[in-house]
């Protein structure tokens, strides 16, 4: 990495790691204290398990399972405010630092990504684009994602590409994509929303189909995976309206706003306010499970869900492991003809970190509120030291994302 610009991680908690072995120690010893003598030393405890912030849910125990009618009463305390933490932060735009010159284009989109999660794809090569490597000046201190990222874009002169791959944006020079102006671009937490087009339409054989359309693209940050959003809007005295967004498994949608037509000397729309009630994955962690050979009955809890493994066993020199996930209050989000579930990655992981992916899968249950599925992997040596690895979204969230446009001009 070029030793002239300077990198500052300035993370957020997006998401929740398992706990690793050091801290499920250091969690556990302090549950312990929770039974200290004084209630000032309580106190301290209870204050030590939440200054580990988010990544200590995945080592929190069980608050039944606690003997201490106190403790318990902590433990539930504890774990509600983390899991509100982890919510927010989910809700919250990522932050970016990157300050230096000469900083070549692929580092600074390297960095953005290590420093919040979100994966970035260069795609110009699908294109058949030149791939040029610019060197870029930036000053960008605790920005927001989006903001960091047309940032850099500008500089690059490239832009995203809003067709693509799944879970990831893609990123293609400015003659291969529109670049998206900021005259008319609102950033709302992980969302980027702009208005692209404004266009009249005046039907000459019914009034009442005359109509100005704005053209909208809705952009987010890959660590969130939209399910559902609903589009409300209004301008001026227009009655707010309401329309359906699809949200698949791309990090952006086109959308539009209707409205009734203006009178013929309307230059501008003073005001145009909008708003989306987003149903969202977000938070997606790795719940693990060491020693598999031996996993029966086991669970581990981190934010709003619950991994189970049932049970495991070796047949005919291939390992299935049965799990569950259990999501509180995830509303529709684990019906049928969602299957975003079906994309949850499962591997086995061996002392070296070598993972061995799943050969086959079979969902098992689908409930309102859980999935299950079987996973089956090839055996190739002692399981003993091994770990299963499961990776989900820690939460299912509804949130509101409201934005505004100014002064927007009409045809």
């Amino acid at each position: 990495m070029n030793a002239a610009w300077i990198l500052a991680i300035a993370l957020l908690g997006q998401a929740a790691p398992a706990a690793d072995a050091a801290l499920e120690q250091q969690v556990k010893a302090l549950v312990a204290q929770l039974d200290a003598g004084t209630k000032a030393e309580r106190d301290a405890v209870e204050r030590s398990l939440l200054d580990l912030g988010t990544r200590a849910l995945g080592a929190l125990p069980d608050a039944d399972a606690i003997v201490s009618v106190e403790a318990r009463m902590r433990i539930k305390r504890i774990r509600n405010t983390l899991e509100k933490q982890l919510a927010e932060s989910a809700t919250r735009a990522s932050r970016v630092t990157l300050i230096g010159k000469e900083i070549p284009f692929a580092e600074a989109i390297a960095s953005i990504e290590q420093q919040t999660g979100n994966r970035i794809v260069d795609y110009r090569e699908q294109l058949h684009q030149e791939q040029r490597d610019p060197r870029l000046t930036l000053n960008l201190k605790d920005v927001e994602f989006w903001r960091a990222l047309d940032a850099v874009l500008d500089q690059a002169h490239m832009t995203t590409y809003r067709y693509g791959q799944m879970h990831a944006i893609q990123l293609v020079s400015q003659s291969h994509g529109t670049r998206l102006g900021h005259n008319f671009v609102c950033y709302s937490g992980p969302f980027r929303i702009a208005a692209l087009q404004v266009e009249a339409r005046r039907d000459l054989q019914s009034a009442q189909a005359d109509a100005l359309k704005i053209a909208l693209a809705i952009e987010w940050e890959p660590r969130i995976q939209p399910q559902e959003m609903v589009l409300a809007y209004s301008a001026g005295q227009t009655k707010e309206r309401e329309v359906m967004v699809a949200a698949g498994a791309c990090t952006a949608v086109d959308a539009a706003m209707v409205f009734s037509l203006p009178p013929r000397d309307t230059k501008q729309l003073d005001v145009v306010a909008g708003m989306l009630d987003v149903s969202m994955l977000a938070a997606t962690a790795e719940f693990r499970f060491p020693h598999v050979i031996d996993a029966r009955s086991l669970e581990k809890t981190i934010g709003a869900t619950t991994v189970r493994i049932e049970r495991g066993s070796i047949n005919d020199g291939n390992y299935t492991v049965r799990m569950t996930a259990e999501y509180l209050k995830p509303g529709d989000a684990l019906e049928s003809y969602r299957g975003w579930y079906y994309a949850n990655p499962a591997w086995l992981e061996s002392p070296r970190g070598e993972r061995t992916a799943a050969s086959r899968s079979e969902l098992t249950l689908q409930l309102p509120h859980a999935i299950g599925f079987d996973y089956t992997f090839p055996v190739a040596d002692d399981l003993d030291d091994y770990t299963f690895v499961y990776r989900t979204p820690t939460a299912i969230l509804k949130t509101t994302v409201p934005f505004e446009f100014k002064d927007l001009p009409l045809p």
